[in-house]
């Protein structure tokens, strides 16, 4: 398979239209996946309390 990268005199545009919408991906995926973190040991925490509490 062979791509075709020329974007002719466009390129000026897309190719950092492409860059930009790459960063913000990439930029979603690191910030969800640190939310996710964060309430995981949220609840882990509040997991541990209530076992506490019941002993």
């Amino acid at each position: 398979m062979q791509f075709d990268f020329d974007a002719g005199k466009y390129a000026v545009y897309v190719w950092p239209a492409f860059a930009l919408t790459a960063a913000v991906f990439a930029w979603m995926i690191a910030d969800s996946l640190s939310v996710a973190r964060r309430w995981r040991a949220e609840a882990e925490r509040r997991q541990a309390e209530a076992k506490q509490a019941r002993q």
